[in-house]
């Protein structure tokens, strides 16, 4: 009877620590998944953002800031925007 108790305890134990061992490294892994993509989109979204409505700030100096509205801004999902020019300068746009 002992012995019986002893082999479904540990086959019980062997199969619950396989089981958490696995759930941590799928959630590891999916992290990681999650990450990745959040960072793919945020470059795309910004990419986008930048050849769509602010091209022309860099080809001159003149600022078109008009084109760049709330509306805009929530087009891509961006709760807020910084502008930055070179290290001294930039322009924050907030939704």
């Amino acid at each position: 009877m002992k012995i019986n108790l002893a082999l479904i305890l540990s086959i019980v134990v062997a199969v619950g620590l396989v089981a958490v061992v696995f759930t941590a490294f799928q959630i590891s892994s999916e992290r990681q998944t999650l990450n990745t993509e959040l960072a793919d989109k945020t470059i795309h979204s910004s990419e986008d953002f930048f050849r769509s409505h602010l091209k022309s700030l860099q080809e001159s100096d003149s600022i078109s800031i008009k084109k760049v509205n709330d509306n805009v801004i929530g087009q891509y999902g961006f709760s807020a925007m910084n502008i930055y020019y070179n290290s001294d300068s930039s322009l924050s746009i907030n939704d």
